[in-house]
């Protein structure tokens, strides 16, 4: 169960860490990105998830 969770971690950190690099690196897409999501869509949180799911998929 872990390890599924894990995997979907490692999903969800690389996607959110390549929609947080096209805010980035494309800063006329920002008017299309809801206020809501601009603090959750950035690299940081990407790499955090990605970081998480790599642990679960490495101890459990």
């Amino acid at each position: 169960m872990l390890a599924a969770i894990g995997g979907l971690l490692l999903f969800a950190g690389f996607s959110t860490f390549v929609m947080g690099a096209v805010r980035y690196f494309f800063p006329s897409l920002e008017s299309f990105v809801p206020n809501d999501f601009k603090r959750i869509l950035n690299m940081r949180v990407g790499v955090y998830l990605f970081l998480a799911g790599v642990l679960l998929l490495r101890f459990f």
